[in-house]
């Protein structure tokens, strides 16, 4: 991996950490909040009061640290979400099966920056027209979600080969089932799209985030082969002009192709 995707790596860790951080602190004054009302003014804050303030001590928290927007939504919203689900008194069992669900789900999505974006079907013709078809290929998908992609082009092209890599395990699981049920050959990976080595591969397929195109564009750039194809779902690579842009006549969403070159 290059010195340039590491830095990348430790960036995306370093927002997961201080979001910790800001949670954390924010927790802190609130608990210290809620003792000077007992010892000053001999009065216990109602639990509704308490969550509240720490909401607004994280969001504040947030700010002075500036973090991204979507970032101080989450720090303002999670202690209050908290604080609901605690009044509501809601048996524990299934917080811990909503826990379970989310991680297998949303795996890692603090570090990615990706949450789940599944594909819809008018997008497979659309990516099927742009695909050679007078010679084999090899494309992977990376995110590959439930697999839908990757699955319905290889039906169309069964002389070339897909691949999806995706780093939650329930979807990643879902995918391997469904390949094995339509008896494609796709074959699904679990783990970082990251690891792998662009080269090998003439078409990357991404249905990633805004976050995500910036880090993506300089890993094909680094890695992939003079005239292979980057395609980007719905999201453009800041600053990068694409080769072609196909609008889905259906819902109107628009996927960017980039053409590698010198």
């Amino acid at each position: 991996m290059q010195p340039t995707l590491n830095v990348v790596r430790f960036m995306r860790q370093h927002d997961a950490l201080l979001a910790l951080c800001i949670q954390l602190v924010g927790l802190m004054i609130t608990v210290l909040l809620s003792k000077l009302s007992i010892t000053i003014m001999q009065y216990a804050l109602p639990i509704a009061i308490v969550f509240m303030i720490q909401s607004i001590m994280c969001f504040i928290l947030s700010e002075l640290m500036q973090t991204k927007p979507w970032w101080q939504a989450i720090h303002m919203l999670f202690p209050v979400c908290v604080g609901v689900m605690l009044l509501a008194n809601i048996s524990s069992n299934i917080y811990l099966i909503l826990f379970i669900i989310s991680i297998g789900i949303f795996w890692t999505t603090y570090q990615s920056q990706v949450p789940f974006y599944p594909s819809k079907r008018s997008l497979f013709p659309l990516l099927n027209e742009v695909l050679p078809k007078n010679r084999p290929m090899r494309m992977i998908d990376i995110g590959s979600g439930l697999g839908n992609v990757s699955i319905a082009l290889a039906k169309l092209n069964p002389s070339s080969h897909f691949e999806g890599i995706e780093i939650a395990p329930i979807p990643w699981v879902l995918s391997v089932i469904k390949a094995k049920i339509q008896r494609t050959k796709v074959a699904f990976t679990l783990g970082d799209y990251y690891a792998l080595d662009f080269a090998d591969y003439d078409i990357v397929f991404a249905y990633l985030s805004p976050a995500a195109t910036h880090d993506l564009w300089l890993k094909a750039k680094q890695e992939m082969q003079i005239g292979s194809l980057l395609i980007s779902h719905e999201f453009p690579i800041q600053n990068i002009i694409p080769s072609q842009v196909i609008v889905n006549p259906t819902n109107g969403e628009h996927t960017f192709l980039y053409q590698i070159s010198y």
